[in-house]
């Protein structure tokens, strides 16, 4: 009997293994450090401040979008400290941001300011969005590729740098502090040239 039981979970164990191993492979998910050549989706929604923004407004700017909700606990405040910290150093020199919300049930345009105040986000530099859900699910499975399709998360680690032309330039993950180098010496060399 306890070796049917273990047998059992070590059965339970290498499924959930090959099944966590095939999310990362997945073709719907672009991981990082790929060679990307596609377009960025344009996000349109509502921002902190009640009016409608869409990244065609962009255009000829580096900017780095992400996806976050205000009520999470886990890895979005780490995601949005980092991004904050990106701001201080690179809002100056012209890299935007846009933090697509994956709760617009309770982002609203006043959550999403109050939460903006937070990170020191500010319309002109840092648009937090919300829109219809659906929309959302497409942006991030679909248009930027971050989420798999079949059961997207609420939020991601990971920045997509969208360049002047609106193309994906590369991936990033906020949790990982080599990655966080990594996209700071892409946008040292991109910003400075």
């Amino acid at each position: 009997m306890i070796i049917r039981i273990a047998v059992y979970l070590l059965g339970a164990m290498l499924l959930t293994a090959c099944s966590e191993q095939a999310e990362k492979e997945s073709p719907d998910v672009v991981q990082g450090n790929a060679s990307i050549d596609r377009p960025a989706p344009v996000v349109t929604g509502m921002d902190q401040d009640g009016k409608t923004f869409t990244t065609s407004a962009l255009n000829g700017s580096y900017w780095l979008a992400s996806f976050m909700f205000t009520t999470c606990q886990t890895v979005c405040p780490a995601l949005n400290s980092v991004q904050a910290d990106l701001a201080k150093t690179y809002a100056s020199k012209g890299l935007r941001f846009v933090s697509i919300s994956t709760d617009p049930d309770n982002d609203t345009p006043e959550a999403l300011r109050a939460y903006a105040g937070r990170y020191g986000a500010t319309t002109g530099t840092w648009w937090m969005l919300t829109m219809p859900i659906d929309t959302v699910m497409h942006v991030a499975t679909k248009g930027f590729a971050v989420m798999g399709p079949e059961k997207p998360d609420m939020h991601s680690t990971r920045f997509v740098l969208v360049d002047r032309n609106q193309q994906i330039h590369d991936y990033y993950d906020s949790a990982d502090s080599a990655e966080v180098v990594r996209l700071k010496r892409t946008l040292d060399s991109l910003l400075n040239s």
